[in-house]
Formats: structure tokens, sequence, C-alpha cells
């Protein structure tokens, strides 16, 4: 297994090399249909995308290109800012069954709330790459929870493969309810509730004197210093509580929750049934994360899922994107964020969603939710040049990524899937071993 893993690390060390030998250009994207991801804006044909010094210069039908810019004819296909995943466990596991490459849980360690995934995140992982060669060039980063209910701090990365691609640690801390959250507290969703109602209530008193807690004067407190310390900044409301709850019933918790901390900025992820109280979430101004495949009832807290859930949430006015999790092996498949999005397309009635908002539930809804709007999400004058161009409408399943920038650098269109296809498609005419290089 060791070899197996060393052979797969040697591997992504290449496709991460390949990505990073690009720098930023003056670069002009003429003649495509650009779709900006600004909300309330459609698609629309005959404007240029200039990037320049890593930023989006500007997007206009007769922009002033710089003298000197590298010209893109795009004609005749589409052209995005890069796609963000609202919810992935990109960089934390290299392969799911084995301990030594997943790091995404906390596992038994004493703490749990503090766990923080930032130093655990492999910017050269597979998934990475496969990722970022399908369009994906930003993603929300979330822990798993271990033997508590609290999974820690996720993070916001960039998929350039670099090691400064994190580019906001602890931007937000992750918790479990509903069955999942029931189990890890003692098999009660009561239970679950009150620890965490208590964990918060712990932290507001320690942050009103946190030199008593320190000279042991909180002797009955159930949640540990680290914990309590970690969740300071959740209290307070300056990082957002991202939690996975898919019932009406775990939905209504999280909302009741928010009204005895009112501080709290929460964000739902899953919130299979929310479409049944969309009223209420929208009231409790909490944006929703969902993962637009689960449309059966799987599980009891999925009993009512549906495949209109989304649109019925956004016609309610409810904050919505799409994440690829929270479920372990599809929060690794970033990759098929427009398929998802476009699959919405193919179930719905043509007036309940249109292309440009699913296309926004991977671009500008995340970056909005998650507080980085400013810096990548759509194709807006200042921002961070992360832009794909498509060789067809982004959400058709038949299109592809041809060209792809992360901060107005080109990345190689490389990924060890990439390299096995290129490496065995033609075996029969090779004259040494496929597992060497010429």
């Amino acid at each position: 297994m060791r070899n197996l893993v060393s052979l797969l690390a040697g591997i992504v060390v290449a496709t991460t090399t390949l990505a990073t030998t690009a720098h930023a250009q003056t670069i002009a994207i003429t003649g495509a249909t650009v779709c900006t991801a600004v909300p309330g804006k459609p698609c629309q044909t005959g404007l240029t995308v200039v990037m320049e010094n890593g930023r989006i210069a500007a997007v206009s039908a007769r922009p002033s290109i710089p003298a000197g810019a590298t010209i893109i004819d795009a004609f005749g296909k589409y052209v995005t800012p890069g796609l963000v995943d609202g919810f992935s466990r990109l960089g934390l596991i290299e392969i799911e069954a084995v301990e030594s490459v997943n790091d995404a849980s906390p596992g038994k360690a004493h703490f749990a709330a503090a766990f923080d995934v930032e130093p655990s995140i492999n910017p050269g992982d597979s998934s990475i790459a496969i990722s970022r060669i399908a369009g994906v060039t930003s993603a929300v980063v979330a822990p798993e929870t271990g033997s508590t209910f609290f999974g820690g701090y996720g993070a916001i990365i960039n998929t350039s493969g670099t090691n400064n691609s994190v580019m906001r640690h602890k931007a937000f801390e992750y918790i479990e309810l509903g069955e999942t959250g029931a189990e890890r507290a003692g098999g009660s969703r009561g239970a679950s509730y009150v620890s965490l109602s208590n964990a918060l209530d712990e932290t507001q008193r320690y942050m009103l004197n946190s030199s008593v807690y320190k000279r042991g004067g909180f002797r009955e407190a159930l949640t540990n210093r680290l914990d309590t310390e970690a969740l300071i900044p959740v209290v307070s409301g300056q990082i957002p509580l991202l939690v996975h709850a898919e019932s009406v019933q775990d939905i209504r918790n999280v909302i009741r929750l928010k009204s005895n901390f009112q501080r709290l900025r929460i964000i739902v992820v899953g919130a299979a049934e929310g479409w049944q109280i969309a009223a209420e979430i929208k009231a409790a101004n909490i944006p929703v994360i969902i993962h637009t495949y689960v449309n059966i009832p799987e599980a009891f807290e999925k009993l009512s899922a549906t495949s209109t859930n989304a649109a019925r949430l956004k016609h309610a006015g409810v904050m919505v994107a799409i994440g690829s999790g929270p479920f372990d092996f599809d929060a690794l498949q970033s990759r098929l964020l427009p398929q998802v999005a476009g699959n919405l397309l193919s179930v719905l009635a043509p007036n309940q969603l249109s292309e440009s908002e699913a296309l926004e539930m991977i671009t500008s809804s995340p970056a909005a939710i998650f507080g980085f709007a400013s810096e990548a999400g759509s194709l807006e004058k200042g921002k961070r040049a992360d832009v794909v161009v498509w060789d067809g409408p982004p959400l058709a399943l038949s299109s592809a990524p041809v060209d792809v920038f992360i901060g107005g650098k080109a990345v190689a269109m490389v990924s060890r899937q990439t390299l096995l296809r290129d490496r065995y498609k033609n075996i029969s005419t090779q004259t040494v071993p496929p597992q060497y290089h010429k």
C-alpha cells in the first residue's frame, strides 16, 4: 500500500508542477458568449473579457485592450467565472480507505471544535487537479466529524495547486446535527441540541470572564478550553457556523438556535426537506448549500427529498448554492458541479429555474454565502481573474473547459487521469513498458 501511495504522490507532484509553470499575463478573450454569473444578468454575446495583473480589467463590448495583450479568439465558445464548490473535502482525502492519507476528521482527539483543516490540506491532492481542469477554481473545504458532532474549522481554497492555495483558513465552524449529530451526542436529537446549546453558552460565559475560567472557576464546564476558545468567533458572529441538517425538524432546531444566540451567522448544508419550510428559512436569513442529487427518501431525515428543492427555496427568497457534499465520496467530486447544476434544468419546468440562476449556484452564490464574493464568483472588474473558457454551454453534459485561468494564470489542463489516459491509449505501439517514461 505504501508503494501505491508513493506512486500516486509522484504523479500528483508532476501534475502540480505543470499547473504552476504559467505566469499572469495581459489577456483578452474575444468573440465568446460571456456568462458573468452576476445575479440578474443573463449570458451575453459580443463581450470581451480582459485580464491584467491577475485581475479582471474589463468585461464590456468595446474595452480598451492594452498593447501587447494576448488575444484569445473564443468565437463559438462560452466564458464563465471559475466554478466554486459550496461544500467539498478537496485536499483532505487522497484515498478514502487509506487512513494515512485521510485527514478530514479530528477522530478521537480530545478536542473537536478547535480542529483546523488548514495544516492538512494538500494542494497536490489528485482530486484538486481533476477539479481544476473541470473548471473549478475555488472550493469550500469542510472537515468531517470525529467522536463528537463538532467537525472543526473549514477553509476556502483555490485549486491552483500552489503552496498558497488556502485563501482563508478558519473560514467557518462545521457541525453535524440530524441523525449523525444525534449519534455523536449519545443517540438523541435532544441530546445533540442541548450539548450544542451548552457549548455556545459556556463560550459566552468564557468571553465575559476568561480569567475566572483559566483559574478553574468553571469546573463544571463540559466543553474543554481549546474548543471553548475556538467557538468564540462563532458566538460573536465573526465566522459562520456551517450546520449539516436535512429534515424539517432539524432545520427548525437550527432556526431556534439562532433565535437563542442572535449573533450566530448560520449556513445550513443539506436541507433535503428545506422546501417545506422555505418561508421560515428565509425569515431567519439562513442561506442553504444543497446537493441536487438528493431527491429520494434514502434516510428517515430525507423522506420528503425532491428535485424541486433548490428551485422552491430560491423562489422563496433563500440564497441557495450547490455543493458536491457532504457525503464522503461525493465531496471529492467537484468536477461534477456543472452536471449537478445542469441536472436541475433537466428535471424542472422552464419557468422554475433559468440557466443563469443554475450557474450562479456554482459560482457567485457560494462566494457570497461564505463571504468572498468581492474576490471571486463572478466576472466583474477588479475581481481575481478566475476565468474558464468552455467549448459549449457550461452546464451541458457534452461541454468541457478548453482554458482555465486562476488569478490570471493559465493552468495546464493536466491531471492524473489525463496522464494515465495518454500513457495507455496507444499501448500497442510502445517499445518500453508503459509504467516508464521514455
